[in-house]
C-alpha cells in the first residue's frame, strides 16, 4: 500500500485538550498514535477494521463501531463484507494519515484475523488470556505454558498486551482453514493444554479462551 504522512495533510484534532484518563489528553493520544504509526502499520493495513469508541474518556460512553462513518474522509478506504446479519462497510488503514483521524475518534482499533483479499481465511490464530483475578504471575506463567505447548506443534507465536487486563498469544498460520475450522482446531489446543494443567480452563464464547484460575 502506499504510504502517506500525516504531515502531507491538514488533520483538525477536535478538543484536544479533552482529558481522557488520569491526565492524559486527547491530544497526547493522538501524539502517540502517530508515533508509533509506523509499527501498528504491519499489523492493521489490509484487514478489516473495528473501532471500539471512547468519546468521552475511559470512564464515559464507550461502544463497537463497525460501518465507516458517512463523515469519514474520501482518502480513508472502505470495504464491504457480508455477514448473515447483513452488510457491514469497515474501513481500511493504509497509512500514518489514517492512523492519525482515526486516533481522533478516540479509538482502540480492532482488526480481523483475515486479510480483505481472503476474508474467509485466517492468516493467524488467537488465544485470548484472561485472569479471574488480579494475578499477573498465573497470567504470565499462562501465556509461557501456551507459547511452549504451541512451540511444540511447530508454531511461532508472539503475545500482544490486550488494553485491559489479560494478554493476547498470536501465531501465525498458513491461510489454508476457514474462519470455523481455525477457530475449532484453537480451541482443541486451549482443551487439550487445560487437560494437562489444572491453573488454565477453556470456555466457549465463539472462540478459543483461556484463563488462569
Amino acid at each position: 500500500f502506499p504510504t502517506r504522512r500525516s504531515s502531507d495533510l491538514r488533520i483538525l484534532i477536535t478538543h484536544p485538550e479533552k482529558e481522557l484518563d488520569k491526565g492524559i489528553t486527547k491530544a497526547e493520544l493522538v501524539e502517540y498514535y502517530r508515533n508509533v504509526a509506523p509499527l501498528m502499520l504491519p499489523h492493521i493495513e489490509g484487514r478489516f477494521l473495528s473501532m471500539f469508541r471512547f468519546p468521552e474518556g475511559v470512564h464515559g460512553e464507550k461502544f463497537f463501531q463497525k460501518n465507516i462513518p458517512d463523515y469519514f474522509p474520501d482518502w480513508i478506504e472502505s470495504k464491504c463484507l457480508e455477514h448473515e446479519s447483513g452488510v457491514t462497510c469497515y474501513a481500511l488503514v493504509k497509512d500514518e494519515a489514517a492512523i492519525v483521524y482515526i486516533s481522533n475518534q478516540v479509538v482502540v482499533p480492532h482488526t480481523t484475523v483475515t486479510r480483505i483479499d481472503k476474508p474467509d481465511l485466517p492468516d493467524k490464530m488467537i488465544f485470548d488470556l484472561d485472569p479471574s483475578r488480579p494475578d499477573v504471575t498465573s497470567l504470565k506463567s499462562a501465556a509461557i505454558k501456551l507459547k511452549g505447548f504451541l512451540e511444540a506443534l511447530g508454531f511461532k507465536p508472539y503475545i500482544m498486551t490486550t488494553g485491559s487486563k489479560g494478554y493476547h498469544v498470536a501465531v501465525p498460520v498458513k491461510r489454508e482453514l476457514d474462519n470455523r475450522g481455525v477457530r475449532d482446531f484453537a480451541l482443541k489446543i486451549a482443551q487439550t493444554l487445560a487437560k494437562q494443567d489444572d491453573t488454565v480452563t477453556t470456555e466457549q464464547i465463539g472462540r478459543a479462551h483461556v484463563c488462569t484460575p
